[in-house]
C-alpha cells in the first residue's frame, strides 16, 4: 500500500498583470557602489569620514536626538554614488536617510537646480 505521488493537472501559465513601474529606494540600491566594490581611494575616504562627529556636533537636524539613534545611523550602510545618481525623487515615497560624508550634492526642484550642498 505505498502512497502514490499525486500529479497536478497542467494549468494555464502564470501571467503578471502589467502595472506602471515605479522607481523605489530598493531599486536605487543598484546605482550605489557598496563597500565590497570600493576602490582603494574609496576605502581611504570611507575610513577618514567621522559620521559620529558629523551627526553629534555638525548637524542641527540631530540636536537633541538620543545617542542610541545617532549610533544606529553611524553604523548604517555606507555607499558611494557616482555623479548624477538619483538619491531621492521628488514626489515619491522614500524610507532612506542619506548623510553626505564626502563630495557634493545637487538639489533639483521641478527639474531646476536650486542648490549645491
Amino acid at each position: 500500500w505505498p502512497p502514490r505521488p499525486s500529479v497536478a493537472a497542467p494549468s494555464a501559465p502564470l501571467q503578471c498583470q502589467a502595472s506602471p513601474l515605479r522607481r523605489t529606494t530598493s531599486m536605487r540600491e543598484m546605482d550605489y557602489i557598496h563597500e565590497e566594490d570600493y576602490s582603494g581611494k574609496m576605502n581611504e575616504i570611507s575610513r577618514s569620514v567621522d559620521f559620529r562627529h558629523m551627526l553629534e556636533e555638525g548637524c542641527f537636524l540631530f540636536e537633541g536626538v538620543a545617542p542610541h539613534i545617532i549610533e544606529r545611523l553611524v553604523f548604517g550602510q555606507k555607499v558611494f554614488a557616482s555623479r548624477g545618481t538619483l538619491l531621492i525623487e521628488e514626489g515619491e515615497e522614500n524610507s532612506a536617510v542619506f548623510i553626505l560624508g564626502y563630495g557634493e550634492l545637487s538639489i533639483n526642484v521641478n527639474g531646476t537646480k536650486v542648490a549645491d550642498v
